[in-house]
């Protein structure tokens, strides 16, 4: 059967939640053609290289090969097997999840129960590959069982392997753990002895040319005193160790390694451990990375190394990669030679070479360097001249040399209109007088300590006091000793300026005050720092400024309340209480009103017809006997000693909802059919004691205590009135068609969330409420009166919030909307730190909802795997990197499929849907030259891999350089869009 796209539409649709992520035509269409393509490469290549921009959906282009990997196998009537080696832990198991969404929302639906399982041990791999189609493993699991009775069984089967003799064996050993590198007898790996691996092929013993040295490379060159270098025998047992790991793995149809730049060095274990462990494994390899090549394009070449391990590799795969390299080169070469020579080329001459190359470019272009360059004889400046034999020799490269290479391994579209999208502002930032003195006393001590012949790291020294004084404060520059008498002089001066001028750092302050601004018309920030004491800092200073905000809109209300009035302090028995925690204290104690105030009507939400905003008005007149019903259901309850003897609006919440069932029962018998049968929960008798879920959770608990008393209190008609007044439909109730999707554990789920979200500290939602009511003792009754008036206002911004995290949450898998309910949104953090790599995923989600937290501080562990484009478009560089695509992954991170920039896109019609980026350079310090730096390695990364040149990208002077014609730049553009139905280049579409 072709594979065209009427085969892939048979069975795989990436467009499954296209409605819901508001993802474009053209760009579902891309990912398709993605797909085929990749296979088209497949077929005739070991590998292909999936290089997208980030953001553009690489994770399911891969998950959509996967698929087709089956549906071919299954034409074949086998089974196939699939290993996805992920760049760590946190990634393996968001792969895991993307897999189960891709397979829950109806992407594919070929995947059999149990395809998909995760590892996090090497000794977990052979019997996870046995049992499973498709793993998931981190990539430091090839290295993830290095114990000490490892070693001993690795150097055990040297040892016979070689037939070594006892007192050799001894005398080895001996030096071994003499160089730091601990043995013990081992007579297990991988759950096995040496009998089940029998015997090792001499490649286990013997390193590569060019690699590290095996064991018998050891023995061989030096004897037993080889084995004295630790580092060297580590390596020498790596080799092995890669060696059985083979042997026990099946063979692959397919091999996916997500984020393969980092596999750049080859030196690296992971490296080492994907060439020798997989090497000859594998029948096709797919390799994800927005950034192939990061401080230089020959980091490409260990892509295309990994390529050649495949089981299956073409005659003259390695010439072919040579060739391009060559390519390249030769390009880079002359296009720097065309750069400089245009940087001088004045007006005059720029115009005459444009009405040259509209001529020229029309003529063919062959591969023969010889070719004459058309029209050269016309041009009567020499200048012009040269600049026209670069540009025909750099079209000549382009097309039939780094275009035509690239395409047969690769395929990268960009984001159409992303320098238009994106608005990149480099924030030259001046030292205020506060700040002078300790940037100036750091520079001496640097330049002190160089004099004193005391080696330090400058670049980290100068990346520290660029960052914050707290960094600097903290770095070796200042904390490390054994400097001359004038370097110690100037560190003990520095600690105290430091400490002194720690919160007038000026890029602190401007990223402070950008974030800040940005919070207060509800626009979330990511900032990016190198230093975890600028992050701390940052944190700490955002925490500051934000409760000195909720400070005063508390002391409005009460005026001359300080601080610890208002948030309390301390803990345990010495514990004050604030005003605020007596309010938030109200929404959860039963005997008051408030502890309803969050929750949903049931009656308003469950049981009235989508045209109805109250109650019937026949209800009203039948009022006496609702309350006798809902007492007959209170008096079979138990209770504890205080929700006995009082008043508990929760318990009476509950039995005025089965009393309003009844009604409607006798009534209106169709409601209880609709919002899948929820109705008929209330009629449950154990609703009143558990609740619509029907289980016992905390409030269930609370309300029941640890007594069993009978309840002595009874339900009047005004506490009846009180619940089911319109004033008192719940802010649910605006919501009562998005909350139909959610059976009754996942509902209670989304609204207990909200409720301790909204009664969080940092949260002002109360004390806006309370400025609503217009005064700070307001009763209950009076609060949620103002609630309720401000809910029905439609441009009440936590109303349309709420709306907007009752959209986002269907988006979400299952396990990942629990995540979001029980940990991500109850946090209530303004803002959040990133480099706590435990609570990544925690906050990925909250992060994603229209509430907190506003701002999230990280490093570089925030730069992959994270997606936080739902609600935020804008990125600070706080910190430079100088690797660009670290800094385009940072972007990426909001410049995504169904981003806040794509959708406000649509919505204002271009007027405001941009990614903004700040970068803020302190003058005088390495800022700026690192700036430059890294927008030169910008263009490189960009140019070769489909962005058109633009000369004089990335200045900070003022100096103009004229442009170079549009035509010229699309032609030197290095398309690798997906070749699909004759369009060379889909990537030209519009988004």
């Amino acid at each position: 059967m072709t594979r065209d796209l009427t085969w892939l539409r048979g069975f795989l649709h990436l467009d499954a939640l296209q409605q819901q992520e508001r993802i474009s035509d053209t760009a579902i269409r891309l990912q398709e053609d993605t797909v085929l393509a990749a296979l088209s490469i497949l077929d005739r290549e070991p590998g292909v290289l999936l290089a997208d921009e980030v953001g553009m959906g690489k994770t399911y282009q891969a998950l959509g090969l996967l698929a087709c990997a089956f549906e071919i196998a299954r034409g074949e009537d086998r089974k196939p097997h699939v290993l996805v080696v992920t760049p760590g832990p946190d990634l393996n198991h968001q792969w895991l999840r993307s897999a189960q969404t891709f397979q829950q929302k109806g992407f594919y639906g070929g995947f059999p129960k149990d395809t998909f399982h995760e590892v996090g041990h090497i000794t977990e791999l052979p019997d996870a590959t046995a049992r499973h189609r498709v793993v998931f493993a981190p990539i430091n699991v090839f290295t993830s069982a290095r114990g000490h009775a490892e070693r001993g069984f690795l150097l055990d089967l040297w040892f016979t392997h070689l037939e070594l003799a006892g007192p050799t064996r001894a005398a080895i050993r001996r030096r071994i753990e003499a160089s730091g590198v601990q043995v013990c007898d081992g007579h297990h790996f991988l759950g096995r002895t040496a009998v089940d691996f029998g015997r090792l092929p001499t490649a286990a013993f013997k390193g590569e040319r060019g690699g590290h040295a095996g064991l018998d490379d050891l023995y061989n060159s030096d004897g037993v005193d080889a084995f004295t270098n630790a580092w060297r025998v580590k390596k020498a047992l790596d080799r092995v160790r890669f060696q059985l790991v083979r042997k026990v793995l099946p063979k692959f149809d397919l091999l996916i390694v997500d984020e393969a730049h980092k596999l750049k060095n080859p030196w690296t274990v992971q490296a080492q451990a994907v060439a020798q462990v997989l090497g000859g494994r594998f029948k096709g390899a797919t390799f994800l990375t927005a950034t192939p090549f990061q401080l230089g394009v020959e980091e490409l070449r260990r892509v295309f190394d990994l390529f050649g391990c495949a089981s299956e590799v073409r005659p003259g795969f390695p010439d072919d990669v040579n060739a391009l390299f060559h390519s390249i080169a030769d390009y880079q070469r002359t296009y720097e030679a065309f750069e400089e020579a245009w940087r001088f080329a004045d007006s005059r001459q720029a115009s005459a070479f444009a009405e040259w190359y509209a001529c020229a470019a029309v003529a063919p272009l062959t591969a023969d360097p010889r070719q004459a360059v058309p029209g050269l004889e016309c041009i009567d400046d020499p200048n012009v001249a040269t600049l026209a034999r670069y540009v025909w020799e750099l079209r000549r490269l382009k097309d039939h040399g780094v275009e035509h290479g690239f395409r047969r391994w690769a395929i990268r579209s960009l984001k159409p209109g992303k320098r238009e999208r994106r608005h990149d502002r480099p924030l030259p930032i001046a030292p205020e007088e506060g700040a002078v003195v300790p940037l100036l006393m750091y520079q001496r001590l640097m330049t002190a300590r160089a004099r004193s012949g005391v080696r330090s790291h400058v670049e980290a020294a100068e990346t520290s006091i660029a960052s914050s004084f707290a960094a600097a404060r903290k770095g070796a520059m200042v904390q490390e000793q054994g400097a001359s008498d004038e370097a110690v002089a100037y560190q003990s001066v520095l600690q105290k300026l430091l400490v002194a001028a720690d919160d007038v750092h000026p890029k602190v302050i401007s990223v402070l005050e950008t974030a800040m601004s940005a919070a207060d018309k509800w626009e979330k920030s990511l900032l990016f720092c190198e230093r975890n004491a600028t992050i701390d800092s940052l944190h700490e200073e955002i925490e500051k400024r934000w409760m000195d905000r909720l400070h005063a809109q508390w002391e409005r209300m009460y005026p001359g309340s300080d601080m610890e009035a208002v948030f309390g302090a301390g803990s345990g028995d010495e514990r004050k209480v604030g005003i605020f925690q007596r309010w938030a204290m109200r929404f959860t104690r039963g005997q008051d009103e408030l502890s309803v105030a969050f929750r949903e009507s049931y009656p308003h939400t469950l049981f009235l017809r989508p045209d109805e905003s109250a109650l019937p008005l026949e209800l009203w007149g039948d009022v006496s006997m609702l309350v006798a019903d809902a007492n007959d259901v209170l008096r079979s309850q138990r209770s504890s000693g205080t929700n006995a003897t009082r008043l508990d609006y929760r318990m009476a919440g509950r039995c005025v909802d089965v009393a309003v069932a009844r009604w409607f029962e006798r009534r209106r018998t169709k409601v209880f059919g609709q919002y899948g049968g929820l109705p008929l929960r209330i009629l449950d008798p154990s609703y009143p004691r558990l609740g619509i879920g029907l289980v016992e959770d905390a409030e269930e608990k609370d309300m029941a205590g640890a007594t069993d008393l009978s309840i002595e209190w009874t339900l009047s008609e005004d506490t009846l009135r009180t619940l089911l007044a319109p004033s008192r439909r719940s802010i649910w109730f605006p919501f009562r068609e998005q909350m139909t999707m959610w059976d009754a554990t996942e509902r209670v789920a989304i609204v207990e969330a909200v409720r301790t979200f909204f009664t969080r500290r940092q949260v002002p939602f109360v004390v806006d409420v309370l400025e609503r009511a217009g005064r700070s003792e307001a009763t209950s009754a009076s609060f949620r009166d103002a609630l309720e008036a401000w809910w029905t206002d439609p441009t009440c911004p936590w109303r349309r919030h709420l709306g907007e995290f009752l959209e986002y949450l269907p988006q979400l898998g299952k396990e990942e909307r629990a995540e979001v309910l029980r940990y991500a949104l109850p946090l209530g953090e303004f803002a959040a730190r990133g480099n706590q790599g435990e609570r990544r995923q925690k906050i990925q989600d909250a992060f994603n909802t229209p509430f907190f937290p506003m701002i999230l501080v990280g490093n570089r562990t925030m730069q992959e795997g994270l997606n936080l484009q739902r609600q935020c478009r804008r990125v600070v560089h706080h910190d430079l990197r100088w690797n660009p695509a670290d800094m385009e992954q940072r972007v990426g991170r909001v410049d995504r499929h169904g981003s806040l920039a794509e959708r406000w896109l649509t919505e204002t019609g271009g007027a405001d849907g941009h990614i903004l980026i700040d970068t803020p350079l302190l003058e005088r310090t390495i800022d700026p030259s690192r700036y430059r730096r890294v927008k030169e390695r910008e263009k490189w990364l960009d140019f070769l891999l489909g962005v058109p040149p633009e000369i004089g990208r990335g200045n900070l002077d003022e100096s103009e350089v004229p442009p170079l014609p549009s035509a010229l730049t699309e032609d030197l553009r290095v398309r690798l869009g997906p070749l699909v139905d004759g369009r060379s280049d889909i990537g030209r579409s519009p988004v």
